[in-house]
């Protein structure tokens, strides 16, 4: 008797200790339901099943159509809760991308019927352009094109065609280790508006007509909306430059000398395109002769005006110029990657650069 009234002790005391499993709260969105399905909808490329997951409002249902059209273009899309928060995080890729792309979104959710329900996406920084709106994708051998819904076929071909000369620029100015890790595609976007624009690449549209952007460890290629009717050689020369940051990567170190930087990008554009040459050794006269020689190598001219911006990548371009007649072009463009991809600088070498680059500076003055 004894022993059985210890059991039943001992019995309760257990009980009491445990902690039951928390009651899944019915009226609590299940992000990890609605992340579950979308992933699923979208690689059994069913748009009814994605669209399941959206509120039937206006807002609701213009979400999933936009959503599902974007996303179903790219490459292994899938979508994971974010616990405890109400968010879902975004994963995808597009050819000519070196790793995967990843977005948090901030979504209203509501359970309705038991079922959970996406009924708007919170505001975010600096948001992919698929979020914006409606995009076209076109994948080639040489890389992707995201285009906005409001961009002409015209203006796709135009760039698309671009993307695949820039290429073959950078491929051939053979810049050795410096591009080593590239698999030899780019991506390229054309965002709708100069406000989109900025939001994608943080820079300000006034003094940039494209941009090379880093997101998640890949660089992207963005064009401001105001040079998409940009004639060529003028288009291609600015592809050729971005082309460059995107093949060394410099965007994702950000580490690296701004002139060698800038100026390797310059060097390459305008050995493709004689056109980019002239306006580069226009420049570099013209701020020459109203500021002299400067003391210094080219540095960041981020607060200044298009103007000095324009001069400032010319001369970097003139600093990557001497290096090679003085060292020999692989030397030189092995040197100056080295810079641009952040190796400390040896400070007897750069005071040597230096030199040549005042030297060519005086011969053009005085020319």
């Amino acid at each position: 008797m004894l022993r059985a009234l210890l059991g039943a002790i001992l019995a309760v005391s257990l009980l009491a200790g445990c902690t039951p499993e928390p009651t899944p709260d019915p009226l609590e969105p299940d992000s990890a339901q609605v992340a579950e399905s979308l992933t699923s909808a979208i690689r059994l490329k069913s748009e009814q099943q994605f669209a399941a997951n959206f509120a039937t409002s206006t807002v609701g249902v213009a979400l999933a159509e936009q959503w599902y059209s974007n996303l179903s273009q790219f490459e292994d899309v899938s979508f994971t809760a974010v616990s405890g928060s109400g968010q879902l995080q975004v994963t995808w890729s597009v050819p000519g991308q070196s790793t995967p792309s990843r977005e948090t979104l901030s979504m209203q959710m509501a359970k309705v019927g038991g079922r959970t329900l996406i009924l708007d996406r919170l505001a975010s920084s600096s948001p992919p352009s698929w979020l914006f709106g409606r995009v076209t994708v076109t994948n080639v051998d040489e890389g992707t094109l995201i285009a906005a819904e409001t961009v002409s076929e015209s203006e796709s071909k135009a760039w698309l065609k671009r993307l695949k000369d820039a290429v073959k620029v950078v491929k051939d100015a053979k810049l050795g280790s410096t591009v080593e890790s590239w698999d030899g595609r780019l991506v390229v976007e054309l965002p709708r508006t100069t406000s989109e624009y900025t939001e994608l690449v943080d820079v300000d549209p006034t003094t940039s007509s494209a941009a090379a952007e880093c997101e998640s460890g890949a660089v992207h290629i963005v064009v401001n909306p105001a040079s998409l009717s940009a004639p060529d050689p003028e288009g291609q020369a600015l592809m050729a430059h971005e082309a460059v940051h995107a093949a060394t990567a410099s965007p994702c170190s950000k580490s690296g000398a701004w002139w060698a930087t800038e100026g390797l990008a310059e060097w390459v554009a305008q050995e493709a395109y004689s056109s980019a040459a002239a306006q580069n050794e226009a420049l570099v006269k013209n701020y020459v002769a109203h500021h002299g020689v400067p003391a210094a190598l080219p540095a960041d001219p981020a607060a200044e005006d298009r103007d000095a911006i324009a001069a400032a990548y010319a001369l970097s371009g003139v600093v990557v110029d001497v290096c090679v007649d003085e060292m020999g072009r692989k030397d030189a463009l092995e040197l100056v990657g080295k810079l641009a991809k952040g190796t400390a600088p040896d400070a007897e070498k750069l005071a040597e650069i230096l030199g040549w680059y005042q030297a060519a500076l005086q011969k053009i003055a005085k020319s």
